[in-house]
C-alpha cells in the first residue's frame, strides 16, 4: 500500500466539541441563581403574611429580643480575646433556643453573600455601619420579623489592622406585631458592637411608632421613590448599586417606598442596605455589586427589557390622588387604604403571585 493509500484509509479524527461560550454559560448561571434566590425569597416573605394586631391609627410600643453574635472584647474599642471563636455573647432574657438557632449565624439572615472577604474597598466599614437586612424567619413555629447588622470588625480593635471577624446585633418580633415605624429607626438601632463580658440577660430593644406622627420632609415622594415603587410591583427583586449613598439614605428611602404599599404587601418585603453582593436574595437592595435583573447602577435603570410597568404605572396614578395632601407617615398608611380594592389586589398578586 502506498502512502497515498495509507492517507485515504487512515481513521478519521472525532468532531471537535464547539467552544464553549464562557460569557453566554456565566449569564445562564446568573439566571438560574436569581431564580433560585427568588424562590427562597418568596417563601419566606410569603411566612410573615398574617393579620396585623394594629392598624397604625394609634400609637404603640413594640417590643424586640435582641442578640449579639461575635467575640468577646477587652474593652468597647479593643481587641478580642485571644483564644475564644464566634459565638452568642448576649441575648435578650427569656429568648427561645429556636430564636437562637435561627438568627445566630449571618449564613442564617443573609440569603446573599455575608463575606466580605477582608475587601478593603467596602465603603460601609465603620463601626456603626455593616450589611443591614430585615427578612423573616419562622420561629417557635410563628413567623417572626427579624432586623440584622453584620460587619468585619479589627480583631485587634476598631481602626487597627490585620485579621477581622465577624459581629451582629439581631432583633426579631413577631411578624403580626411589625411595624413600619421601626425601619426609619434601624440605623440607629442596630449597632454590632462587641461585649466585654457574656450578657444572657439582656432586656428588649423597646421603639415606639410615634416617629409616623413626624412631619414628612419636603419632597420625600420623589422621583427616586417612585421609581422604586414601579419595580416593586413587577415582583423582580430591585438593586441599587451606589457606593456613595449611606446606609440610613437607603433606609429612608425604602421606608418612604413602602408606606406607600399597602401594609400586607409591605410587611413581607425583606431589605437589605450596604450589602457586598445583590443577587436577588432580598426584594430591595442596596450596596456594592448588584447582580439581579433590574438593577440601577450609575444612576440609569438596567435590565428592564421586556419587562411591564403598567400595573405600576397605573398604582402611581392612583397614588398621587390620595397622598397629595398627608402630612405625617400615618396619614399615608390611612390614604393609602383608599386606593381601590381591585387595584390592591392586583398589585399583591404582582409581588406575591405564589400566595394567591
Amino acid at each position: 500500500m502506498g502512502i497515498l493509500d495509507w492517507f485515504k484509509e487512515r481513521p478519521k479524527a472525532s468532531p471537535q466539541p464547539p467552544p464553549i461560550d464562557w460569557k453566554a454559560k456565566a449569564a445562564a448561571e446568573a439566571v438560574d441563581k436569581e431564580r433560585e434566590s427568588l424562590r427562597k425569597r418568596l417563601t419566606l416573605e410569603s411566612q410573615a403574611d398574617v393579620p396585623s394586631e394594629a392598624d397604625e391609627v394609634e400609637p404603640r410600643k413594640l417590643e424586640f429580643k435582641q442578640l449579639i453574635y461575635g467575640k468577646p472584647v477587652q474593652s468597647p474599642d479593643g481587641p478580642i480575646v485571644r483564644g475564644i471563636e464566634h459565638q452568642i455573647t448576649g441575648r435578650s432574657q427569656g429568648l427561645s433556643e429556636d430564636v437562637q438557632d435561627q438568627t445566630c449565624s449571618p449564613r442564617k439572615l443573609f440569603l446573599d453573600s455575608t463575606e466580605l472577604d477582608s475587601d478593603e474597598s467596602y465603603p460601609w466599614s465603620g463601626k456603626d455601619e455593616g450589611q443591614t437586612i430585615k427578612t423573616t424567619k419562622v420561629i417557635d413555629g410563628k413567623p417572626y420579623i427579624v432586623c440584622a447588622r453584620y460587619r468585619l470588625r479589627p480583631e485587634g480593635g476598631e481602626n487597627a489592622t490585620g485579621r477581622r471577624y465577624g459581629q451582629m446585633h439581631v432583633i426579631a418580633i413577631p411578624a403580626e406585631q411589625w411595624s413600619i415605624a421601626a425601619i426609619p429607626q434601624l440605623d440607629q438601632i442596630l449597632k454590632a458592637k462587641p461585649q466585654t463580658e457574656r450578657d444572657f440577660s439582656m432586656g428588649t430593644v423597646n421603639i415606639d411608632s410615634t416617629s409616623l406622627d413626624k412631619r414628612l420632609p419636603d419632597g420625600w415622594f420623589s422621583d427616586s421613590v417612585k421609581e422604586i415603587i414601579s419595580r416593586i410591583i413587577t415582583g423582580k427583586s430591585t438593586s441599587i448599586q451606589d457606593w456613595n449613598m449611606k446606609i440610613g439614605t437607603a433606609l429612608d428611602q425604602f421606608y418612604y417606598c413602602l408606606l406607600c404599599l399597602p401594609e400586607n404587601i409591605s410587611r413581607r418585603i425583606s431589605f437589605g442596605a450596604g450589602l457586598k453582593n445583590m443577587q436577588g436574595g432580598v426584594s430591595l437592595g442596596h450596596g456594592m455589586s448588584s447582580m439581579t435583573t433590574i438593577r440601577k447602577v450609575a444612576g440609569t435603570w438596567r435590565g428592564e427589557e421586556g419587562v411591564d410597568f403598567s400595573l405600576s404605572k397605573r398604582y402611581l396614578e392612583e397614588l398621587e390622588k390620595v397622598i397629595p395632601n398627608c402630612k405625617t407617615p400615618r396619614d399615608v398608611l390611612k390614604a393609602i387604604k383608599n386606593l381601590p380594592a381591585e387595584l390592591t389586589a392586583s398589585v399583591e398578586k404582582s409581588v406575591y403571585p405564589s400566595t394567591q
